[in-house]
């Protein structure tokens, strides 16, 4: 795990910043205001789900949707549980950034983020979801998997400030 930080381009330049410079094949993106467990073995289930599933391009561990037009609930539904590998993981409509796992050449081969959707200084806040829909239509699948606890540094940062909460 090499961190990659890249100031003053904001989320989603960055993000494309790092896939490009990347030599992995998975890519883990956080924002800036959170911080994953200590322990990184969240990372282990990642990788076996994403080995097991090859068509699969996002995995999100934060808040997921199957269907926008089935009530627009988050967080619901039936999850199942792997037998080779233990996870609890199931495909859905979109999941939510921070972290969102990429398989790196499926992120690079539908262009990664959108840098249109957001102007620079501004949040991102609609690329995850617009990534996993792009994704879909790639022919490469997207799945949620057990919700990781992130926790935030409590500080304002980068574009998650009063300045600019306006947009996102």
């Amino acid at each position: 795990v090499v961190p990659v930080f890249s100031n003053n381009v904001h989320e989603i330049r960055a993000y494309n910043r790092l896939a490009h410079m990347a030599r992995g094949d998975i890519l883990v993106l956080m924002a800036d205001d959170d911080l994953p467990p200590k322990d990184c073995s969240w990372l282990r289930g990642v990788v076996d789900l994403l080995d097991k599933w090859p068509d699969v391009g996002v995995v999100g561990v934060r808040n997921y949707q199957h269907c926008w037009n089935i009530g627009g609930h988050y967080n619901k539904g039936d999850w199942f549980k792997d037998p080779a590998t233990g996870i609890k993981a199931h495909w859905v409509q979109r999941v939510d950034m921070a972290p969102m796992i990429v398989r790196r050449s499926a992120y690079l081969y539908i262009g990664g983020m959108d840098e249109t959707l957001s102007e620079p200084g501004m949040c991102g806040i609609v690329n995850d979801w617009d990534i996993c829909h792009r994704m879909w239509t790639a022919g490469w699948s997207v799945m949620a998997a057990s919700p990781l606890l992130m926790q935030g540094d409590g500080h304002e940062s980068g574009t998650h400030k009063p300045q600019t909460a306006h947009k996102c």
